[in-house]
């Protein structure tokens, strides 16, 4: 199906169709669940200061303690990166510390 029909096929249906065809897609959805998601986790984490990622990288180092950078980021499923910037962030709070160059151990290990 091309754009000028898709287009076309929108424009018949009336208005409270049109915004169901968007709040009913998926990527809509998925996007909501996140926000909502989100202000769940920020209740319950309140005075906390972490993050979804943070929270991540924390709980994978306290469940499998002394892993790489790149074993922990693959076990919380993050990327590299993004586990090596929340891990900078918790060793400066104190919360994770690093055994050697790349092994990391939570804090209370």
């Amino acid at each position: 199906m091309n754009d000028h029909s898709t287009s076309t096929s929108l424009q018949s249906l009336d208005a409270i169709d049109r915004h169901r065809v968007l709040t009913d897609h998926p990527a809509h959805l998925i996007r909501r669940s996140y926000q909502i998601f989100l202000f769940c986790f920020d209740e319950a984490m309140a005075g906390l200061r972490l993050t979804p990622v943070t929270w991540i990288i924390l709980a994978t180092a306290h469940n499998f303690p002394d892993l790489s950078v790149t074993e922990l980021a693959r076990r919380a499923a993050v990327d590299k990166a993004s586990c090596g910037r929340a891990a900078a962030v918790l060793q400066k709070r104190g919360l994770l510390r690093k055994r050697d160059a790349d092994h990391l151990l939570p804090f209370l290990s």
